[in-house]
């Protein structure tokens, strides 16, 4: 596990920890800081081989696995850190955080067509609005019982507070801005008042702002099932077909038509992206079919419909894996009763 972090001199540098399996017990130990020639993929991955020269000695076959946070290079196509990483250790598999996956695919649809874009960076201005202000918010607490609250580029839970807060006291929230107008002194409080005043009450703000709030509550739904400590892989592949049947059912309701045809077009524009990106950032998880083996809520049907496909899946994640040993040892596992019970 790779991430970066800053000292007290405000330096970059680079954390690598080990999660390892020692005589059936799992441990995660701190290997230690390193600073990279540069913040480039090459830079980092170069540093990173270094040290996994060093851990594995030459057995390579060992590392099965890879995670990331932090600097923006792990993200990308060809020249993204885990791609070089792999490309030494090809039983590497990269594992991200399901939750931040689904941070991306929000961010993803939250910016593919200008309409969009318009409409979060006009309701984004309205926490930022209140924030700035002792005033503007006492104001806003005569008129609202919940604030606000400043989303994160990176956490989707938050934008999901905004827009909820935003559609639900919409006119509550006008009143408070019409208050602010009429009573503030500040030429540039008047003027920001006025513009999210103006955007409140446009059709295609309302628009937006009535399609988002019906997709929110199933991403805040996926992204707490991804967040739980139960998650499995068998989990998020039934998670994953729930969220996108319910944004495809969206898709073609009501809440996309509009009177605009461009405008209409782009809303389904949105949705697809959504549904087409978490297949796509998800389907990396095919490797992690493996741990559906030696789930035994499974066996029983193993027992009289041998897993074909997931062996073979599992086989050619991990070559190093035997795979006639593999299927002798399963069919030992599925036949007897008692090992069900482990």
């Amino acid at each position: 596990m790779a991430d970066d972090t800053t000292d007290v001199s405000e330096h970059t540098q680079m954390v690598l920890v080990l999660r390892y399996v020692l005589n059936g017990e799992i441990f995660e130990r701190f290997w230690g800081f390193f600073i990279p020639e540069n913040q480039t993929a090459d830079g980092i991955s170069k540093r990173i081989l270094e040290q996994l020269d060093i851990i594995l000695q030459g057995n390579g076959q060992k590392l099965i696995a890879q995670t990331f946070d932090g600097a923006n290079v792990m993200k990308g196509k060809k020249a993204e850190v885990q791609a070089k990483i792999k490309a030494v250790y090809s039983n590497a598999h990269l594992i991200h955080c399901y939750a931040y996956q689904l941070n991306l695919i929000m961010r993803n649809a939250a910016g593919i067509t200008r309409n969009a874009r318009i409409f979060f960076s006009n309701i984004l201005a309205i926490p930022t609005f209140f924030s700035r202000s002792q005033q503007r918010e006492s104001i806003l607490k005569k008129h609202m019982e919940v604030s606000i609250q400043c989303p994160s580029s990176t956490r989707w839970n938050f934008n999901i507070r905004t827009i909820n807060r935003v559609h639900e006291n919409l006119q509550p929230l006008k009143n408070c801005l019409t208050e602010i107008q009429s009573t503030s002194n500040a030429d540039q409080t008047i003027a920001e008042a006025t513009g999210i005043l103006k955007y409140l009450n446009d059709d295609n703000f309302k628009f937006w702002l009535e399609l988002f709030h019906q997709i929110m509550p199933h991403v805040e739904i996926i992204y707490n099932q991804m967040q739980s400590q139960e998650i499995s892989v068998f989990k998020v592949n039934e998670y994953i077909t729930k969220f996108k049947t319910a944004i495809l059912e969206l898709r073609n309701s009501k809440y996309c038509e509009n009177p605009s045809k461009a405008l209409m077009a782009e809303a389904k524009q949105v949705c697809d992206c959504i549904c087409v990106d978490i297949m796509d950032r998800y389907s990396s998880t095919k490797h992690l079919v493996a741990a559906k083996l030696f789930n035994k809520k499974c066996f029983t049907s193993f027992k009289n419909k041998h897993p074909t496909e997931e062996i073979v899946l599992t086989t050619e994640a991990y070559p190093m894996i035997d795979k006639e040993k593999l299927e002798t040892e399963l069919k030992v596992f599925y036949c007897r009763s008692d090992i069900h019970e482990y």
